[in-house]
């Protein structure tokens, strides 16, 4: 702090040069400190971000570019994200505008650093799952299948290993719903939070369904498909469609999380303050 600078009639804190609040109350300043008495915000400092990003916008300015770059990258993200075969581009912009993200955890406070944190350890932790989990699905097909092993066999080794790979899906489609209203909720405000939970409920309960749906009808396509003396791939290929279209109600979730981290990168711009 420097000497002789206002100390707060609240708290007694100082306010260093240049600061247009009271670091410990929140309380503000004018742009010429000391020119008019201190305001103190009707929410604390550690409870809103406003407090943290359009008081003081000077502070880890690298770091808020950042959480822009990557609400902007998700939000472009979100609208192929669910388009059967562009859907893996989506997931790689996600990806990317996550670890912008992760860069910028600390420009906006602790809060927000917090649920970052939460919504990186999600996707880490459902990525690696899914890698682990995909290894050992075709590790244990290929190693318990042997030279001349009847159709039927192999198809009965494929369904038993299925199951596993489908609640292992769920439990990925989880953690990444999870992420995306980590991610942005400290700074989104309550209509942008309403959006991000209700999108993660209807993503869990279209995953749910879809799983209930496919599951028994790829068990079924892999029963026709192994009960002669040769594998038949016709049975799987045609639940293709259907799975594209079970794929294709992601469309509402996805563009409920647009919308959300779309109102939240705006709200956290100067130029655009909340409302």
């Amino acid at each position: 702090m420097v000497a002789g600078s206002p100390q707060c009639p609240f708290c007694g804190v100082s306010v260093a040069a240049g600061q247009h609040f009271y670091p410990n109350c929140g309380g503000t300043l004018a742009s010429v400190v000391g020119s008019i008495p201190p305001t103190i915000p009707s929410v604390a400092p550690n409870e809103s971000w406003d407090w943290i990003s359009l008081q003081d916008t000077g502070a880890l300015p690298e770091a808020q570019e950042r959480t822009k770059t990557g609400l902007l990258l998700m939000i472009i993200a979100f609208a192929p994200l669910w388009i059967p075969y562009v859907s893996a581009l989506g997931a790689l912009l996600a990806f990317t505008g996550i670890i912008f993200l992760w860069l910028g955890r600390n420009g906006f406070g602790l809060a927000h650093r917090r649920n970052v944190l939460l919504g990186g350890a999600c996707v880490v932790i459902g990525l690696l799952t899914g890698i682990v989990v995909g290894a050992w699905f075709v590790d244990s097909i290929l190693t318990q299948v042997s030279p001349g092993q009847s159709p039927s066999a192999i198809g009965a080794l494929f369904q038993s290993d299925l199951g596993v790979l489908f609640e292992v899906g769920l439990l990925t489609a989880t953690l990444t719903a999870i992420a995306y209203v980590a991610l942005p909720y400290a700074l989104a405000d309550p209509t942008s939070r309403i959006l991000l939970v209700s999108a993660a409920a209807l993503t869990l309960l279209i995953s749910t369904i879809t799983i209930a749906i496919i599951f028994p009808q790829i068990s079924g396509a892999v029963t026709q498909a192994t009960s002669g003396s040769s594998i038949n791939t016709g049975p799987i290929t045609a639940l293709q469609g259907e799975s594209a279209l079970l794929g294709a109600a992601q469309f509402l979730p996805d563009m409920m999380f647009l919308w959300a981290y779309y109102r939240t990168r705006t709200r956290i711009i100067p130029d655009h303050p909340p409302t």
